[in-house]
């Protein structure tokens, strides 16, 4: 066979498939959601799935002898359900099926219009895809059929001639049930003739028709595509099958440039169940476009639209929304590299329950599912939700529907598996919906047909003319012993009736008007044993129709809190002990027990150990404990009162809790009490009792660190306790005398050294009597201003006590003369007092030269009982003075040295000038130089005869740059400075011989 692509001018007489879509029903015949969703097969099989049950069932459809079958062609079934939600009839092919009556199946006679084309054969075929049911009225039902004229070409290639046309067809059911057909008319406002388009395989919908209640309860919008691109809202009165008012939107969808056709943009039409949205599918399908080998960019785009069910309109121009990944094609080879297939077409939308989810599916080589979130004037777009199951194919029309239990369903054609797809909770994101094969193949279910034979095709039928009606439920995971609450989140106009089964036996009935002690619209129920319970909702209509709505519920095992007391008798400030018995059965989480002691306190631990309180209030009182393991709790309360006897209140006060020995202690109760009699135990050994409740005393004469205990006695036998803890420290023992070990003059200061004592945390430091400072170190230096000062040092420990003065350093003072520059005399006084007293006196000299050096301290004399010492050795070559010390060292530790201020005497200038020197490196007279006594500086200058400066300096050895001067005589003059300051000058000559 070969494709035909001519248009035919015979008559084409034939029959047609009417599809039936239920409505909302306005007289309450027909009232109850579709609970039978019938699934078309061949050869000979069709199969329904039973939402009057839950879960779900798939059942056979009762055979029908006479229904014709077609080839491979599989038309999409509609269908009626009663108000109880039995099916009524449904449609096959070019037949109506009433399962529940017996008789043949209504086949309707429709006459098309004649065709022109000449070339048409006789092997024309004509088919009928499924349009809307309008309503139900006075037992008559009302539907829009669409009619599609199909041929039969040549190699098994499909020519289709789409003369769409549509027929106003009514039904009326008789008193026994029995339907007939009563009339069948074109309606020519919505007649129209599409494009021709060659297609090698099944064409993936043309023109589909969604209807929608509007304002008035006979009135609809018919949602049609018309000629390419443009879409039709009619308002349709169902009684007099008159369209009374059209309104036409142009959907954009971008034509393939250079193609010998325009491509036809077929929409896929969803409204959303609040019917404030229109979502729509664009996408192109021309023969051309999926068979080029260049590629090329055709339309396959999702739009959202706001749309008002009142009158009609959509919102085009502020609520379009177009997603650019979805809008380009991508074109890759397939296997024998000769077609092209489009990468990602998107072929049907849906909404979920709660509208807050688009659904959508891709055809070819991505099975998974897109999730699209609409938002109040823009649509964000998620990343695909895949997971692996084979939904190649779902539907070419409606793949997703949304079942009258809240959850969505769709099949997968595939020809190596057919299943009923389950999405459990369509309103969450992701995996969180728990999308599943509901249903395994269902070739098995069909008696195993031939492989290869695809037995499941569409489901049964078009959006509804109401948006779905919620009855659903909500719950949280529940403990065993408590209430599970079952949250009821139905549509309460739709449904006035429920009815729980909690998978354990028990039920529970509710209405509207059901309310639990917190306001909740709910039922509670309690389970006994731990487990997953599968819950079931049977929500019911006023006229008695219903629909199920199931979810599984986890009772967790509670634990069991519990504890034990010694005795239900206490006292009063005492501990009472409580054993935490509780048994918990661990889930992962922290355990957490809040204890309640009725007397306003509470106490969380996460220890299930002994705990205990003390209670300042005697009195009888309700103990609980509260146990969460982070799932589950349990309460449990003490069976009998704990009675808490009046005891006296323990409580010590101390005038101190420290000190020095001796350590006098004063102690007094804190509180007026009532008491039989106190026994003190003062932590040494020491007892004491008494009947009254006055101070006591005692003395501690070692130091320690005490810990005392006061018992108390009370007239009702309550024995209550308190503690102290006492620190006494050492202090300074008797006899204790604190050492100075050194005073010395050192420079401009005086440096003290004494003992420490570690007892003492302060020393006090006197100078000739006086207080002059008070530190915490061993030594201190203080500026040198007095002389002979003396020093005395004083510790003091933390009690603030005060040793007695130390032993006195006194200071060595230095005093003396010159004499003609040829002796000195100095005396000084002794140091003192060294317990050895001083086992010598060193006299320390050290010169300070005319050229600005000095040297150090040299030993001049010892002495051992004198304090005066003659220094014969005063005068010194080039110095300007001579600096004296005496080094006091101790008998008792002859390391310990203490200094005396330093005496400088200074020289009388005297100024001598050699008048001749040899430079001939004998060491002898080899320089010329001035010889000065009490000179501090001074500056030779050489000139020769003629007035040449020849050196400057303090010492001449006779050159001039680097040269030997020749004999003779040179002037010299000199400029020299006293220690006063005052400037000498010499001049003369000098006589240099070789």
């Amino acid at each position: 066979m070969r494709f035909s692509n001519l248009y035919n001018t015979n008559t084409i007489r034939s029959r047609a498939t009417l599809s039936l879509l239920m409505g909302f029903v306005f007289n309450g015949l027909y009232a109850q959601q579709q609970n039978v969703w019938p699934i078309t097969s061949f050869p000979q099989y069709d199969i329904q799935l039973n939402f009057n049950y839950e879960p779900p069932k798939m059942e056979f459809i009762q055979p029908i002898a006479n229904r014709p079958g077609f080839g491979e062609f599989r038309s999409i079934p509609m269908s009626l359900c009663d108000e109880t939600g039995s099916l009524i009839l449904y449609s096959r092919n070019l037949t109506i099926h009433f399962p529940r009556q017996q008789g043949d199946s209504i086949i309707l006679p429709i006459t098309l219009p004649e065709n022109t084309d000449p070339n048409f054969s006789a092997s024309d075929y004509v088919s009928g895809f499924s349009a809307p049911m309008l309503g139900v009225k006075d037992n008559t039902i009302s539907a829009v059929v669409t009619i599609v004229q199909r041929l039969f070409g040549v190699g098994g290639h499909d020519t289709l001639i789409e003369n769409c046309l549509r027929y106003l067809v009514r039904i009326e059911q008789n008193s026994n049930s029995k339907f007939s057909l009563i009339s069948c008319q074109p309606i020519p406002e919505l007649t129209y003739q599409l494009k021709v388009s060659n297609y090698k395989r099944n064409i993936p919908g043309m023109s589909p028709s969604v209807s929608l209640k509007s304002s008035n309860d006979n009135h609809y919008w018919i949602f049609s595509q018309m000629d390419s691109n443009r879409l039709v809202v009619s308002d349709f009165n169902s009684l007099n099958g008159e369209i009374e008012n059209v309104h036409n939107y142009s959907i954009p969808g971008g034509q393939y440039a250079g193609t010998t056709s325009a491509p036809d943009i077929h929409p896929n039409l969803a409204i959303s169940n609040s019917r404030e949205l229109l979502a729509i599918i664009c996408y192109d399908n021309t023969y051309e476009l999926r068979n080029r080998v260049d590629g090329g960019v055709g339309c396959n785009a999702l739009r959202v639209y706001k749309f008002n069910y009142l009158d009609g309109s959509i919102d085009t121009a502020k609520y379009e929304s177009i997603f650019e990944s979805h809008q380009a094609i991508k074109y890759y080879p397939i296997p024998n590299e000769l077609k092209k297939v489009p990468e990602n077409v998107l072929l049907t939308v849906c909404f979920s329950p709660n509208d807050s989810i688009l659904y959508t599916v891709n055809v070819q080589y991505e099975n998974g599912v897109r999730k699209v979130y609409p938002s109040q004037y823009n649509i964000q777009t998620k990343e695909s939700y895949h997971q692996n199951i084979d939904l190649i194919a779902v539907s070419e029309w409606k793949g997703y529907l949304i079942g009258p239990n809240g959850r969505m369903y769709c099949i997968s054609n595939r020809s190596q598996g057919n299943n009923i797809v389950e999405i459990k909770r369509p309103d969450i994101f992701g995996s969180g919906c728990q999308m599943e094969k509901w249903q395994n193949d269902l070739r098995t279910l069909m008696g195993s047909p031939e492989p290869g034979v695809v037995v499941g095709s569409y489901l049964s039928f078009w959006p509804q003319n109401s948006p779905y009606k919620r009855a659903t439920f909500t719950s949280k995971q529940a403990c065993t012993g408590k209430s599970a609450v079952f949250t009821n989140t139905s549509d309460s106009i739709h449904w006035v009736m429920y009815r729980f089964y909690f998978g354990d036996g028990d039920s529970a009935e509710m209405n509207n008007d059901t309310r639990l002690a917190n306001g909740i619209w709910g039922v509670e129920h309690s389970y006994t044993n731990p487990g997953k319970y599968y819950v079931k909702m049977k929500a019911f209509t006023k006229q008695g129709g219903f629909v199920w709505y199931s979810d599984t519920v986890d009772v967790l095992k509670s634990p069991v809190a519990s504890f034990v007391v010694d005795d239900t008798v206490g006292c009063q400030w005492l501990a009472y002990d409580l054993t935490n018995t509780s048994t918990v059965y661990l889930k992962g989480k922290p355990v957490t027990y809040v204890w309640n002691f009725g007397d306003g306190k509470t106490q969380q631990t996460q220890s299930p150990n002994v705990i205990s309180h003390t209670y300042t209030a005697s009195g009888n009182y309700v103990i609980s404990l509260a146990v969460n393991d982070g799932f589950c709790k349990d309460t449990f309360n003490l069976n009998k009162e704990v009675e808490i006897l009046v005891a006296p209140r323990p409580g010590i006060t101390l005038e101190s809790n420290n000190g020095c020995v001796p350590f006098l202690l004063k102690a007094t109760c804190s509180y007026p009490v009532t008491i039989d009699s106190i026994q003190w135990n003062f932590g040494d050994g020491v007892l004491q009792s008494t009947t009254t409740v006055s101070a006591i005393e005692h003395e501690y004469s070692q130091p320690g660190k005490y810990q005392i205990q006061q018992t108390l006695f009370g007239p009702t036998g309550c024995v209550t306790r308190d503690t102290a803890s006492i620190d006494v420290l050492p202090g300074f023992e008797k006899g204790y005398t604190p050492k100075l070990i050194l005073a010395s003059v050192e420079e401009d200061s005086v440096y003290i050294f004494w003992n420490t004592h570690t007892s003492a945390n302060a020393y006090q430091l006197f100078q000739n009597g006086k207080l002059l400072t008070q530190t915490e170190d061993s030594t201190a230096v203080i500026s040198y201003e007095i002389p002979q000062s003396v020093y005395t040092v004083r510790p003091a420990d933390v009690c603030g006590n005060l040793a007695p003065k130390s032993n006195i350093g006194k200071l060595i003072e230095l005093t003396g003369e010159q004499q003609n520059n040829e002796v000195a005399l100095v005396q000084w006084s002794a140091y003192e007092e060294w317990p050895l007293g001083v086992k010598q006196y060193i006299l320390e000299a050290k010169n300070f030269t005319s050229d600005g050096g000095e040297t150090i301290f040299q030993p001049v004399a010892i002495l051992t009982d004198s304090l005066d010492a003659t220094d014969e050795n005063f005068r010194q070559e080039n110095t300007w003075q001579r600096c004296y010390r005496i080094s006091a060292v101790s008998r008792e530790d002859e390391n310990v040295v203490s200094h005396s201020n330093v005496l400088c005497l200074p020289y009388e200038p005297v100024f001598f000038v050699p008048s001749a020197f040899s430079p001939n490196g004998d060491n002898l007279n080899d320089e010329f130089k001035p010889y000065a006594v009490g000179i501090k500086t001074y500056q030779l200058i050489i000139y020769n005869r003629w007035g040449e400066k020849l050196y400057e300096g303090t010492s001449w050895d006779g050159k001039f740059s680097d040269s030997e001067s020749p004999a003779g005589e040179y002037f010299y003059s000199i400029e020299a400075t006293n220690p006063t300051g005052k400037k000498i000058h010499a001049k003369g000559m000098v006589m240099l011989v070789r």
